[in-house]
């Protein structure tokens, strides 16, 4: 979340300011990165089944770590 707000890239809402506690941080996966992350938690799956933008490629971005293999991921904003 932090990485993509870095950049520049406003249409991330990120409210919760990474505590997951809201789904504002939500974007889609590339299916090739979904691979690399770590797994999702409880609460993030709890939080994204109340986001009807949820997609298999779904995940929090404040809850993903970035390192140098994900460099290159292919992240887009989920519209909400």
């Amino acid at each position: 979340m932090e990485s993509i707000r870095d950049v520049g890239i406003d249409e991330l809402a990120a409210r919760c300011a990474g505590f997951c506690s809201l789904a504002t941080c939500h974007a889609h996966i590339g299916e090739a990165g979904l691979e690399l992350l770590e797994p999702m938690s409880e609460n993030e799956n709890d939080l994204l089944n109340s986001d009807e933008q949820r997609s298999e490629m779904s995940r929090l971005t404040c809850r993903i770590v970035f390192w140098q293999e994900l460099e290159g991921l292919a992240v887009s904003i989920a519209q909400g």
